[in-house]
C-alpha cells in the first residue's frame, strides 16, 4: 500500500508496476542477503574489542547497522539506474528497495516477537514498525536514490558531474541517529525510563513522516518540470531526462 502510494505521487511518466516490484524485490532479497554477510563480519570485528554489551549493542545498532544497509540498499539504487531517467524516479526506486528490506525486516521482527512474547507483543510490534522503521527505510534510501537520481541524469545530459555520495552519507546519519535514539532508554535507565521511551517514540514517528512528506513534495515538484509533464498530460511508462 505503502508502495503504491510512492508510485502514485508521481503523475507523468509514471514508473510501471514491473520495475518498482522488481526494485522492492532486490531491497527484500539481494540487499538484506547483503546486509546480514556484512554486518556478522563487522560485528565479529567489533567484538575483538572487548566492549561492554551496552557499548557494543549501540555500536553495532548506531554505526555497523546504518552504513551496511545503507549501502547495500544503495547497491539495488544503482542498478535501477537505466530507468533513472528522470531525478525523481531515483527517489522511487529508492524507496522501493526501502520498503522491501523493510518488509523482510519486519517479518523477522513479527517472527520473533510472537515465538518470544505472544500476540499482544506481535500486534504492538506490527503497529510500532510500521509507524517507524517501514518509514525510516523507505526515508533513507529515498534520500540516496535522490542523489543517485541527480548525478544519473546530469550525466545522461551531459552536464558537470555530481556526486552522489554525500546523499548515501546523509541516509545513513538519518539512518545512525533514529538508532541511536532508540537505545536511549537503554542508556539512561532511572524512574522515568517508560516516559522517554515514549518521547523518544513520537520524536523517531515525527521524522520518518516529514521526510516521506518531504520526499513526495520533491517528486511532485520534480515531476511538475518534467519533460513528460510538458509533453503529455497522460502517465506512461517512457521518462525522458529532466535536471533539477
Amino acid at each position: 500500500a505503502v508502495l503504491s502510494v510512492v508510485r502514485k505521487t508521481e503523475m507523468y511518466c509514471r514508473e510501471p508496476w514491473a520495475w518498482v516490484l522488481t526494485a522492492f524485490t532486490y531491497g527484500s532479497t539481494l540487499a538484506v542477503f547483503l546486509s546480514i554477510i556484512l554486518s556478522e563480519g563487522a560485528s565479529i570485528f567489533i567484538g575483538l574489542f572487548a566492549l561492554p554489551p551496552i557499548i557494543f549493542a549501540l555500536a553495532t545498532a548506531a554505526i555497523v547497522a546504518p552504513i551496511v544497509e545503507e549501502g547495500a540498499k544503495a547497491t539495488g539504487i544503482l542498478s535501477s539506474r537505466p530507468r533513472l531517467t528522470e531525478v525523481e524516479n531515483g527517489i522511487i526506486y529508492g524507496s522501493a528497495i526501502g520498503l522491501g528490506f523493510s518488509a523482510t525486516e519486519n517479518v523477522i521482527y513479527f517472527i520473533s516477537a510472537y515465538y518470544s512474547a505472544g500476540v499482544e507483543v506481535l500486534i504492538s510490534t506490527i503497529i510500532l514498525r510500521f509507524l517507524t522503521s517501514t518509514f525510516l527505510h523507505l526515508g533513507a534510501s529515498g534520500v540516496a536514490g535522490y542523489g543517485i537520481g541527480i548525478a544519473n541524469v546530469r550525466k545522461l545530459a551531459g552536464m558537470k558531474p555530481v556526486r552522489w555520495t554525500p546523499f548515501l552519507l546523509a541516509a545513513i546519519c538519518l539512518h545512525a541517529f533514529f538508532n541511536f535514539l532508540s537505545y536511549i532508554p537503554s542508556l539512561l535507565g532511572g524512574p522515568y525510563n517508560t516516559e522517554i521511551t515514549v518521547g523518544i517514540l513520537f520524536v523517531e514517528m515525527a521524522m520518518v513522516w516529514l521526510v516521506f512528506a518531504a520526499l513526495r513534495r520533491k517528486i511532485k515538484t520534480l515531476d511538475r518540470t518534467s519533460g513528460c509533464s510538458v509533453g503529455s498530460q497522460i502517465p506512461s511508462t517512457n521518462g525522458s531526462a529532466s535536471v533539477p
